[in-house]
């Protein structure tokens, strides 16, 4: 049954220090799920796994409007964000990763280098200016996907 915090009636279940163990373990949650956000830049606060899904989508809108069939995987695990098919190729996976854009040099990078790439297309996105650059990633790029 649920104690007197979460609008039951039984008596709290006590720490040595007096607090209820429930109300206690409710609140950490609740500071974990709204601290789960990363800033790149002060005042700039995204939540995770928010960004990564609209860059993906970004990247699907594109190609769509492209004339190309896409696929997205069901398994969260797996090592393409998304399948493309491309005439004469076939089908070739798609890892989508957030950039960063220099607006002096006009150049995208990566902004975790430190990822282990296993697709054959890499798609860089900036969200802000909604810009996609495609890159090779295990196998040269198709030329349909070079601007």
């Amino acid at each position: 049954m649920p104690c007197k915090h979460e609008g039951g009636s039984d008596p709290c279940t006590k720490y040595k220090c007096g607090h209820c163990k429930v109300y206690r373990q409710g609140q950490s949650r609740k500071y974990e799920a709204q601290n789960r956000v990363i800033s790149s830049k002060a005042g700039d606060r995204r939540h995770l796994g928010r960004v990564g899904a609209a860059s993906e989508l970004l990247v699907c809108s594109d190609l769509l409007g492209r004339g190309f069939e896409i696929t997205r995987p069901s398994n969260p695990l797996a090592k393409h964000d998304l399948h493309v098919e491309l005439p004469r190729i076939g089908w070739k996976g798609i890892q989508v990763k957030t950039a960063d854009f220099n607006q002096k040099t006009g150049k995208m990078w990566k902004k975790s280098s430190h990822t282990v790439n296993h697709s054959p297309i890499i798609a860089l996105v900036h969200l802000p200016l909604r810009r996609i650059e495609y890159r090779s990633g295990t196998e040269p790029l198709p030329p349909e996907l070079q601007e």
